[in-house]
């Protein structure tokens, strides 16, 4: 009276591409004493499909999915054991089915199977099933093509692509499809492809520049990501046709975005058209009779990737990610066999932990002739934003017996700024940066013991540095601190450092701004964005800043700034709005991100200038994507200016005095975020990330 019945649900959220221990087989009982109208179902055949993916799951919930089953029992006269039915049950070996006839998903309840002949059931989920009306309805109907047109196909050896491009072909187009290994492409110059081309071996520019050197006029993407990208940007024509069906490149990914296609979609004059079969329901007959009949006449063929076993849907799902179906992928629900499951418990994380030791057993003679420095490494790549535990402090021993014009430098000061983090490092390497610093031991008579000095010597608290004079990094090498007075010398690595220069020459040289303009500044309580603003209100503009905190906002008003919004607590429409009503000539951009997307859509004037000097808003993103401004761009002549301080090298000494003059006169005001102990670097640095500084953020060591 009873069936054991089996179903994969979701053990554990997908994180990047599926695992198997993403899923767990459940078993649960069913009775076969059904009440009127009632049916029980046993899979044959069930689907694998990428969109599964993207379907969102709690713990527990059955994976969704089409399958082909068999009637078992029935207590209903329109179903009766044996037929072979359609139906949205899910990855689920038995069901029972109350009500066939009402709706389980899209409009769609249990269905008759349709005659097929001698072809397999299978196909009722595969070229003559949803895959192939997908291609028939989304080419077809969406795209409508005319003879003579050149059609592109990604993902030309799947499901869905493999149909479309024959349909194509029998529809007159020229027909070019990609896939991902050479037996898919020989399959494809098979079933009649013109053009074919592996994207692992070539490139989307070499194989259309060959191919269709006048462009694409209709693209069916079932891809995605960056070869829709190139498609798009070099190969469409004006006024092209692109039917949006699928982005397998990235449904494992978390975020799930592209680099922007905007710009091309305006200046191509490219239509979008997104493809979803289950608009199609009452035309369905309609289709899988002309699929059926093209497949009858041998115009359309068809490959189908089995796997036998029901125990195996997740791994036959986990294959579509890696190239491993060639046409429809289908799992054949047999070859049952009992599954042993054992929980697998990872090893904790390693952790490694640095000791500070404050005394060392050595001999009073050895002690004299060597200093115990400290650095800090990369003990683990960054994955969003930085933690402790990514860094790693080194004791390493310098000798203070120098050799000829040798410095050993001691670190006062180290800077901490958000341009570290998107530096590329392997494990191990000392964190980069600049620090002033004081000569401890020196066998250099243009270095006298007691200077003071500047230089990037990274996160180090003691530097031996045999030849000063000469580079370190970016044509600089080891430069005497400038006399700023009674000033703190923390400041040549602030307001009167790289910090300052980036906004005085940025500003002045890159933005060219003229009196009464208005300047916006993003990030403007920070070490850059705070200089900006009071330097253009020595020049004359009306400057409104942004900042995350009404303490941040508060100090930008007190050191001049004319407006002043906080981003959390305002939109920058709303903002812009009302504080530059006519829009924005010159936007100095230290955060890039929607913050930026946002000014460049509705805020620039035609003409404005934009400084792009930073964007913390996607540091800690792995992809660093954010929405494209092409199109802002173009319609309204907007000029990028990217500004990088060390082109002015020159210029440094015309740039610090100059800043140093303003300072003293009490124009230019300036703030400090200071970190005690060198031990605590990584802390100040992810302090950043969470707006912890104003002003610049330094580490006193």
């Amino acid at each position: 009276m009873t069936t054991i019945a089996k179903k994969w649900t979701l053990a554990k959220q997908f994180d990047g591409e599926p695992k198997v221990s993403d899923f767990k087989l459940v078993e649960e009982e069913l009775s076969t004493a059904l009440p009127p109208g009632a049916i029980l179902l046993e899979a044959l055949y069930l689907t694998v499909d990428p969109y599964m993916r993207m379907r969102e799951y709690k713990i527990g919930d059955t994976l969704v999915g089409e399958q082909i089953a068999r009637v078992k029992v029935s207590n209903n006269p329109n179903f009766p054991e044996g037929a072979l039915v359609l139906a949205f049950l899910g990855w689920r070996s038995h069901t029972l089915v109350p009500h066939p006839e009402k709706e389980i998903v899209s409009g769609l309840g249990v269905r008759l199977l349709p005659d097929f002949g001698d072809l397999s059931p299978s196909l009722g989920i595969g070229c003559l099933g949803m895959p192939g009306l997908t291609a028939y309805f989304g080419l077809l109907d969406r795209g409508n093509p005319k003879p003579g047109e050149t059609l592109l196909v990604s993902g030309a050896a799947g499901a869905v692509g493999s149909v479309v491009g024959q349909i194509g072909k029998i529809k007159g187009l020229k027909v070019i499809g990609s896939a991902g290994s050479r037996d898919k492409c020989e399959w494809l110059k098979e079933v009649g492809f013109d053009h074919v081309f592996n994207y692992k071996e070539r490139t989307v520019d070499e194989a259309l520049k060959e191919f269709a050197p006048e462009g694409v006029d209709l693209y069916f993407d079932n891809v995605g990501g960056d070869f829709a990208y190139d498609v798009m940007k070099s190969h469409m024509k004006f006024g092209g046709r692109i039917i949006a069906c699928g982005s397998i490149s990235q449904y494992n990914d978390k975020e799930r975005i592209e680099r922007s296609t905007k710009a091309f979609i305006i200046y191509k004059q490219l239509t979008i058209l997104g493809i979803i079969v289950n608009a199609y329901t009452k035309r369905f007959t309609e289709g899988v009779t002309e699929l059926l009949q093209w497949v009858k006449e041998g115009k359309l063929q068809y490959k189908e990737t089995i796997t036998d076993g029901f125990e195996n849907m997740p791994s036959a799902f986990i294959s579509l990610f890696r190239g491993g179906n060639t046409g429809k992928a289908v799992v054949k629900a047999s070859s049952w066999s009992v599954a042993i499951y054992r929980v697998w418990s990872l090893p904790p994380p390693e952790f490694t932990v640095s000791f500070c030791c404050t005394g060392h057993p050595v001999s009073q003679k050895l002690a004299t002739m060597t200093t115990i420095a400290k650095k800090w490494t990369l003990a683990k790549q960054f994955d969003g934003e930085p933690k402790v535990s990514d860094f790693k402090l080194v004791d390493e021993e310098l000798s203070t017996a120098l050799t000829p014009g040798a410095i050993l430098l001691e670190a006062l000061y180290l800077t901490v700024d958000p341009y570290m983090r998107i530096r590329e490092y392997k494990i191990g390497d000392t964190l980069f940066g600049e620090q002033i610093a004081r000569v401890k031991v020196s066998n250099n008579p243009n270095f006298p013991e007691g200077a003071l000095v500047l230089a990037f010597l990274g996160w180090r608290s003691h530097t031996l540095v045999p030849h000063p004079e000469e580079e370190i990094v970016f044509g600089l090498g080891v430069r005497l601190l400038p006399d700023f007075g009674d000033l703190s010398p923390s400041l040549g690595i602030g307001c009167l450092g790289l910090t300052g220069l980036t906004a005085y020459f940025g500003l002045l040289d890159r933005g060219n701004p003229k009196p009464g303009e208005t300047l916006l500044v993003s990030g403007a309580a920070g070490a850059v964005g705070s200089i900006v603003g009071q330097i253009g209100k020595i020049k004359g503009l009306k400057v409104i800043g942004s900042a995350g905190s009404r303490d941040k906002c508060e100090w930008l008003k007190e050191v001049g700034f004319d407006h002043v919004f906080n981003y959390k607590e305002r939109t920058v429409d709303e903002a812009l709005k009302e504080f530059a009503p006519e829009g924005v000539d010159l936007y100095f951009d230290n955060v890039g991100g929607d913050f930026a997307y946002d000014v460049m859509k509705s805020h620039m004037k035609f003409g404005g200038r934009i400084i792009a000097c930073g964007s913390i808003s996607n540091y800690n993103d792995k992809e660093r994507i954010e929405r494209s401004t092409k199109g802002f761009i173009i319609y309204k002549q907007l000029t990028i200016l990217g500004i990088m301080v060390i082109a002015y090298t020159k210029r440094f000494t015309e740039g610090v005095t100059e800043l140093l003059q303003w300072v003293k006169e009490g124009k230019l005001q300036y703030k400090e975020t200071i970190t005690d102990g060198f031990e605590n670097m990584p802390s100040a640095f992810i302090s950043l990330f969470r707006g912890g500084n104003t002003g610049k953020a330094v580490v006193k060591a």
